[in-house]
């Protein structure tokens, strides 16, 4: 633990010196005259001090340690132990089939096909729609958002903060001249002048941030395109046209995205009933015949930039903002803040309601998120059943081929089907493999007579299951003939706990998508030839060896998973809530992992500051704050990291007159750079840590706008960067980085204080540029098992361009035809072709050379600098008179 709070230290790195004297030169300018002067010897003990090592070698020793439990595939994709653990919790075995000894190998297979399948989202999207490029996505036509996520920009104090603030969505493009445009290389970074961090915006105090107004400037966000927006009516359980569907089959409910092709002569149908109606966030094109005005609905783009599914087992917490909670309810995303959440559960045929808490299950939390989003998969007002509805019966990948070599769905996993297009089992003949029969098996009936999607914010899908009877199937008969209910009110036990296997199972596939072998990981096992002379001047850098510039990346990129949302980092959420002195000199509450950097405006998007159910905060150290406050009704759900653990022991403040026993003592934080103390609390108690029953007398958190940091590996290939998606390339991050971010003075209350400027040399930008593609896995580059995937199919925008598209003739005007790509099936042994870089769509190089390209035209961002060469955006604004 020492070592792990020592890593936050920008000072940390000369009081480890002694401890690797032998291996440094003393007496030496501060900065090497070349990378060759470095040992790699001496960098990597330093690295190690700091907290990184090779990540293969840390889940190694969680085998050892039986942490965790051991992946499926080993590094050559063959389906056996592997000795490398991952974070799964032992627990979740009890939700498995205990009478199949190849249950977990089962859900992992049923979840890679779910995870890919087209037939699950409402018009053709599959989870891998927006995660096909290196568990990323690097599109480059109709993905903008024009940041829907925007909130009034008013601040009410150091606990409550932005968390009251009202919706103001931006739904008008800046810079960009529309929907359906195509990025240019120029357009990158979505910041090009930041000022003084306040004179970039027409009125820095104003209700609402208007889009920036320096040149070139923008608010707009690239992200992944989703579905056409559209009233849901209803699903078709069999995908096939046929007149025993005549209720189902409408006008709309068509074929997608080319699936009358597939397989071969026959065909199913993806789209659920629905009818588009005009896009209320904007999301048109001018079309001739267009139905709204001469406009047509284009596929909608969701309010973020998608991240990696690569290494994302090893997050506490998954999306930007961490609302896909480490505990997975079986429902949503949101955990046991949720706690109107409940699966369902039989006993001898009789079925209850019970909840769920299964820990260090965040990917399962993420994965349900999604399939209800009216931005990215779901027609607005499907519920999370109706996707069971859809579903169970139906043939996996039933319109995609799957190679023979695949590594869980291939030929020798004995489900390919003989004519290579989809699985020749049903989807419910795996949930019942898999899945622990108690789940699915009962007679019984449950209603649902007023289930509903609420958004908590927008693309933040809440599904509430309202009030729901169980009744035997003679009374759900009985209460269907009698008119009382509805067909599509009633749901069998596999259709109810639909989100339950699908989160599990999915969870268990990404769990598989473990990226520990790059040349980084092999150099911290020991090869000092695995990394260039360059890229060991980009490490030095990015722990702050002596004798380089401190680019403080490891104090936020910590750990062998290189970043402190890690569950290692955390300790599992124990020591997620922590107090650090923030870029304002203050001491704060913050959550672990997760940083205001100062990328945007923080009302622009909250993130982390956001709101989940019920109205309570997203993050940890304010639904602390908020306890002990008694802000906004009362916390009924355990918060992760409460009580606060670490903290120096101060002063006794009281003590009992007849023992002399200290009844209350003071608990300090320490700021590990200064040695600047502050009191968190009292300890009335007496237990050595900070909880709601003691008294608490820091009361601030700087969670506003803060978003999780990401891995390190295979960021090469995952452009654009950053949560607004505003880079293109690496070195326009580490250009960000060292002029000391893009707004710090405007987010000061909560910014990180390690956004500072640095002054890198070009030698040590390049280094940096030069260790990160190092990070790449080549089993990622090259799509090599477990990287593998079935056909998919995705939009990629539609005809034309931003000022003319084409309506699509079986929508009578009202949505664009699509423009369909075709990512083609890769076995276990890769692709020979390898995946590039965001960049090289844009017409820059791949690699290396095309990374160090920035900015506009290969200018860098403007800024107000002062003399001693720091912008002034690191300095607070002067008091006002």
């Amino acid at each position: 633990m020492f070592l792990g709070k020592l890593s936050r230290s920008r000072a940390a790195s000369w009081l480890l010196v002694p401890l690797v004297a032998g291996l440094l030169l003393t007496g030496v300018p501060m900065r090497p005259a070349a990378a060759a002067s470095l040992d790699p010897a001496a960098v990597r003990e330093f690295a190690k001090l700091k907290g990184l090592d090779s990540l293969r070698a840390a889940i190694k020793q969680d085998a050892v340690a039986k942490k965790g439990l051991p992946l499926l595939l080993d590094p050559d994709g063959n389906v056996k132990p592997s000795g490398r653990n991952v974070p799964l919790h032992p627990s979740l075995t009890s939700l498995l089939n205990s009478k199949n000894k190849n249950a977990r190998l089962v859900a992992a297979q049923l979840g890679k096909a779910l995870f890919w399948d087209m037939q699950l989202g409402s018009d053709g999207q599959a989870c891998a729609s927006c995660h096909f490029h290196a568990g990323a996505d690097n599109r480059i036509k109709n993905q903008l958002n024009p940041d829907v996520k925007r909130i009034e920009n008013i601040r009410q104090g150091d606990i409550k903060g932005f968390h009251f603030a009202k919706d103001a969505p931006d739904f008008d493009l800046d810079i960009f001249p529309g929907h359906n445009y195509t990025f240019q290389a120029a357009d990158f970074p979505f910041v090009k002048n930041i000022g003084n961090g306040d004179n970039v915006l027409p009125d820095p105090a104003a209700k609402v941030i208007f889009p920036n107004v320096a040149q070139g400037n923008t608010n707009d966000v690239a992200s992944s395109q989703g579905v056409f927006f559209s009233r849901f009516e209803a699903v078709d359980p069999s995908g096939l046209v046929d007149p025993f569907n005549a209720k189902i089959e409408n006008k709309y409910n068509v074929f997608a995205l080319g699936s009358q092709n597939f397989p071969p002569g026959v065909g199913t149908e993806l789209r659920d009933k629905g009818d588009p109606v005009q896009d209320p966030a904007g999301f048109l094109v001018p079309a001739d015949g267009g139905a709204f005005g001469g406009k047509v609905n284009v596929r909608r783009v969701e309010p973020r930039n998608t991240p990696s599914t690569i290494n994302a087992v090893f997050n506490l917490h998954n999306f930007w903002d961490g609302r896909a909670n480490f505990h997975f309810n079986g429902v949503t995303p949101h955990g046991r803040t949720d706690r109107a959440a409940r699966i369902f559960v039989s006993n001898k045929n009789v079925i209850q309601a019970r909840n769920l808490e299964l820990p260090f299950a965040s990917l399962a939390s993420q994965a349900v998120g999604p399939p209800l989003s009216d931005f990215e998969m779901s027609f607005a007002g499907r519920i999370r059943p109706d996707v069971a509805k859809k579903m169970v019966n139906r043939t996996p990948l039933a319109t995609q081929f799957i190679h023979p070599d695949d590594s869980l769905l291939g030929t020798a996993s004995g489900l390919r089907n003989t004519s290579g297009y989809g699985l020749n089992k049903k989807y419910a003949d795996l949930i019942k493999a898999a899945f622990n029969p108690s789940l699915y098996d009962s007679t019984q009936k449950i209603i649902f007579s007023n289930a509903s999607v609420k958004n908590l914010s927008a693309n933040d899908p809440l599904f509430q299951q309202g009030t729901f009877q169980i009744v035997d199937a003679k009374t759900a008969a009985d209460l269907l003939k009698q008119g009382v209910v509805k067909q599509s009110d009633v749901y069998s036990l596999m259709e109810a706990n639909f989100s339950v296997f699908f989160g599990i199972a999915v969870m268990l596939y990404e769990s598989e998508l473990v990226a520990d072998d790059t040349p980084f990981d092999r150099f911290m096992a020991g090869d000092n030839a695995a990394l260039s002379e360059s890229a060991l001047l980009g490490l030095a850098v990015f722990v702050g060896f002596p004798r380089v510039s401190d680019g403080r990346c490891v104090n936020c990129h910590g750990g062998p998973e290189m970043t402190n949302a890690s569950i290692r980092k955390t300790q599992a959420g124990k020591d997620l809530i922590e107090p650090m002195i923030m870029g304002d000199g203050r001491f704060a509450f913050y959550d672990g992992g997760f940083y205001n950097i100062g990328v945007t405006p923080t009302a622009e998007d909250v993130g982390r500051g956001g709101r989940g159910p019920e109205d309570k905060p997203l993050a940890s150290s304010r639904q602390f704050l908020f306890a002990d406050q008694g802000i906004n009704g009362p916390i009924n759900f355990p918060i992760i990291g409460a009580p606060l653990m670490n903290l120096k022991v101060g002063n006794c403040v009281a003590t009992d007159p007849v023992t002399s026993a200290c009844l209350k003592q003071e608990l300090l934080a320490v700021d590990e750079e200064t040695g600047a103390e502050e009191v968190v609390c009292l300890d009335v108690n007496m237990d050595g840590k900070c909880g709601l029953k003691d008294d608490l007398q820091l009361l601030r958190v700087a969670v506003d706008g803060a978003f999780k940091t990401p891995g390190i590996r295979n960021q090469e290939l995952q452009g654009p960067y950053m949560h607004n998606g505003g880079f293109k390339t690496l070195v326009e991050v580490i250009q960000f980085y060292d002029r000391g971010g893009n707004f710090c003075r405007l987010n000061f209350p909560d910014l990180d204080p390690d956004i500072q400027f640095i002054g890198l040399t070009e030698a040590e930008e390049e280094g940096l540029v030069a260790f990160i593609i190092a990070c790449t896995d080549e089993r990622v580059r090259y799509e090599k098992a477990p990287f593998d995937h079935p056909e998919l199919r995705i939009p990629d925008g539609h005809p034309g361009d931003q000022n003319s598209t084409t309506a699509d003739a079986l929508f009578n005007g009202k949505q664009a035809q699509d423009v369909v790509k075709v990512l083609p099936a890769v076995g276990k042994g890769g692709n020979a072709t390898p995946l590039k870089g965001f960049q090289v769509g844009l017409g820059l190089p791949d690699g290396l050379e095309g990374h160090l390209l920035f900015g506009a035209n290969g200018e860098e961002v403007a800024s107000d600098v002062l003399v001693n060469g720091a912008p002034k955006c690191n300095l607070p604004l002067p008091p006002t008179p």
